[in-house]
């Protein structure tokens, strides 16, 4: 049972592998070693072999065989050293035998990496030590670096729009109004007209974005203040120079009370004499 199930544990975890090696088993094959010291892949990153013109299937004797992308090799990054057997093509049509599939002695080993983090498979750049070409002793790679896909979108990350898988800016960036976030909310005050920033404000009249007081009047009615100070007071100064004064009396030609003579004098002394005779002996 136990037996039992340890095979289904790794048949499932071979079979949810991103690189699946489906060619078939030649009896060839090229050693790749990926050193410790690489640092462009994280545990658990799988790293597929590939031969760029590789004999893709195997092909009976007489038949000219496809070749193309391959994948002849793979393996999971665990942080140390991995080495991977990668399937070699055998060529033994010269006995009137078959052209098996895999990699051709010549051809440069290709390296492909699917980060298990954006579940992307991606192309990379190698650091090769020793071989390189299929068909040589052996295969050392001591630095592997990830070739990111071009993801085209905005890369600003104070845009509205900002797209954080994306690694080329296309111009696409969109930005809020002033004041305002990427859903049209006010961020900063807004006045009594409810404008986002307006600077309109309520007058001491009560007026949003009034005048207030007008230049010269004691009130929002427009008033002004009378001679004693009263805002729209009706007292005036009077022609004896009184405020709110009742002027000169009835009958009085000035302001002390005076009346005019008989010569039209205001107060003069002049008088009448028995003969009707003003100032008369």
């Amino acid at each position: 049972m136990i037996t039992r199930l340890i095979s289904f544990l790794c048949f499932s975890f071979i079979f949810s592998q991103h690189f699946e090696v489906t060619v078939n088993q030649t009896g060839e094959s090229h050693l790749i070693i990926l050193q410790d010291s690489i640092t462009g892949l994280d545990v658990g990153d799988e790293v597929g072999v590939f031969d760029a013109s590789g004999v893709i299937t195997t092909v009976d004797p007489g038949q000219t065989p496809q070749y193309g992308e391959v994948l002849v090799g793979a393996g999971i990054w665990d942080g140390t050293q991995l080495e991977i057997s990668a399937i070699m093509s055998i060529d033994l049509s010269d006995f009137n035998g078959p052209i098996l599939n895999g990699g051709i002695d010549g051809n440069p080993v290709v390296i492909k990496a699917f980060d298990v983090s954006e579940s992307i498979e991606v192309e990379t750049e190698i650091t090769i030590s020793t071989g390189g070409e299929f068909g040589d002793l052996f295969t050392v790679i001591s630095e592997l670096t990830m070739i990111e896909e071009d993801v085209f979108g905005c890369t600003d990350d104070g845009a509205c729009n900002y797209n954080d898988s994306a690694n080329i800016d296309d111009g696409s960036c969109e930005y809020p109004e002033d004041n305002f976030d990427c859903d049209g909310n006010c961020i900063i005050d807004t006045d009594c007209n409810g404008e986002c920033g307006g600077d309109a404000v309520i007058d001491e009249c009560g007026e949003c974005g009034g005048d207030g007081i007008a230049d010269g009047a004691c009130d929002c009615e427009g008033n002004v203040e009378d001679c004693n100070g009263e805002c729209g007071g009706d007292a005036v100064i009077d022609e004896c120079g009184e405020c709110g004064g009742d002027g000169i009396a009835d009958g009085a030609c000035d302001c002390e009370g005076n009346v005019e003579d008989c010569a039209g004098e205001c107060g003069g002394d002049a008088t009448e004499d028995c003969s009707g005779e003003c100032n008369g002996s």
